[in-house]
């Protein structure tokens, strides 16, 4: 089997038996509901693997915030949560150990059987707890299994079809680690645009481009402190990008996507019409969303 460096340590290992009640754990803190073992139903002891398997998958951060993958899996409906849950567990750190030792592409090819063995081999569990959280593993996979690519033609076939469908299977984490990049101050506004679905037809971008400087412009005549001559900028640039948008990668294409969106809403990171500096956080945005996805000439290139 293959070779790895390290061994995994027990805080990587699942002990939560049914991993689609790992959506309880990123539903409740969603809704600002009490995280607790009573209001989930659970015994203690299952309420703290179930809260530690959501970190083990990157849906919640070391101080119980959803990450961005875990407001996705929050805002996705019911029937798109697992398949969520199959790419988050294809991403950790076991999932991708167990796809390494077994030599295998994909977890999707992995044999769940192969559990034990490969936390026997692989982990710094005692021989007793492998066996115990490889009963865990084996479950997992036995239950996201069928929502995972398991070949290369398959995993061929999922990536046209993202493309097909709009982005409809991102973000992935090309996208998530450029938002999680960004500067505090438009941040927040930025992570709940890339978990939704956005306008890609570059006609009806080009209005909203549009619509959002002529209200600027409107609003100009009786606040001159607006820095129209920005948003002008920041639109040129908008429409520069929309032009290109049908020649970039599905990944690039989002990040695009979300910084021209980000440019159309009036109340982002800073008010583009109450504030003298109601632009700087698009600009931010914007420079580097051109920067990840290699076009960083054309904010200097637009006239």
């Amino acid at each position: 089997m293959g070779a790895l460096k390290t061994r995994l340590s027990a805080d990587l290992i699942p002990q939560a038996d049914r991993v689609e009640r790992i959506c309880d754990i990123v539903l409740a803190i969603r809704d600002g509901k009490e995280l607790t073992a009573a209001g989930l139903d659970l015994p203690p002891r299952d309420f703290n693997y179930y809260r530690r398997a959501a970190r083990i998958l990157g849906l919640v951060g070391d101080k119980g915030e959803l990450t961005i993958r875990g407001l996705k899996l929050a805002d996705a409906g019911e029937g798109d949560r697992l398949q969520l849950l199959a790419r988050a567990f294809d991403q950790s750190d076991v999932g991708k150990a167990w796809s390494l030792w077994s030599k295998r592409k994909a977890l999707g090819d992995v044999a769940p059987a192969s559990s034990i063995e490969f936390l026997l081999a692989r982990s710094e569990l005692a021989a007793s707890t492998a066996k115990r959280r490889g009963t865990t593993l084996r479950r997992w996979l036995e239950t996201l299994g069928p929502h995972l690519s398991n070949n290369t033609e398959t995993a061929r076939g999922k990536k046209t079809l993202a493309k097909q469908e709009n982005l409809s299977l991102l973000p992935d984490d090309f996208v998530l680690n450029w938002a999680s990049e960004l500067p505090f101050h438009p941040r927040g506004v930025v992570k709940k645009l890339v978990v939704q679905n956005h306008e890609a037809d570059p006609v009806r971008l080009a209005k909203a481009v549009d619509d959002h400087v002529q209200a600027v412009q409107e609003l100009q005549r009786t606040n001159e402190f607006l820095d129209f001559d920005k948003c002008l900028r920041l639109a040129r640039v908008c429409k520069a990008l929309i032009t290109k948008l049908g020649t970039l990668e599905v990944h690039k294409k989002q990040v695009a996507l979300v910084a021209i969106h980000y440019f159309c809403i009036a109340d982002d990171g800073e008010d583009d019409l109450g504030s003298c500096i109601g632009f700087d956080d698009d600009e931010v945005v914007m420079r580097s969303a051109l920067a990840t996805i290699g076009l960083s000439s054309l904010y200097e290139t637009t006239p």
